[in-house]
């Protein structure tokens, strides 16, 4: 599928960059284009259904890279921050850089028992 990217004012990448006019494909999301508006949409998107069928349901959320995984944690943070401010590992990052950290996580997420971590995030 392709996508026109017709630039405007407010079309910023992660780093406050313009968004040249071009055609990208999905493939192109978060590796040649990264909207910051697309992340928050789907956080946004994530955080709805859940709010419709379960707040507590155990999702992962697969990202590009460490910096996108970064992004849409923090963005899922602000879309749930009433739980987030009760369950602080409500929304937590699962990637190579989060070592044992993101192990323990991992483990609580797979864990029935635990209510937390809901969103976890994994990148390739």
């Amino acid at each position: 599928m392709i996508f026109q990217q017709a630039a405007s004012p407010e079309d910023i990448d992660r780093y406050g960059r313009r968004i040249p006019d071009e055609l990208y494909g999905t493939a192109d999301f978060e590796r040649k284009v990264a909207l910051l508006k697309r992340t928050e949409t789907i956080a946004r998107h994530l955080t709805d259904f859940l709010k419709k069928t379960d707040r507590f349901g155990k999702t992962i959320v697969f990202c590009v890279d460490q910096e996108h995984a970064d992004e849409m944690r923090r963005q899922l943070n602000n879309f749930n921050a009433d739980l987030v401010q009760q369950n602080p590992n409500y929304v937590c990052r699962v990637t190579a850089d989060e070592g044992d950290i993101g192990r323990g996580h991992l483990s609580n997420f797979q864990d029935v028992d635990k209510n937390t971590p809901v969103f976890t995030q994994s990148c390739g």
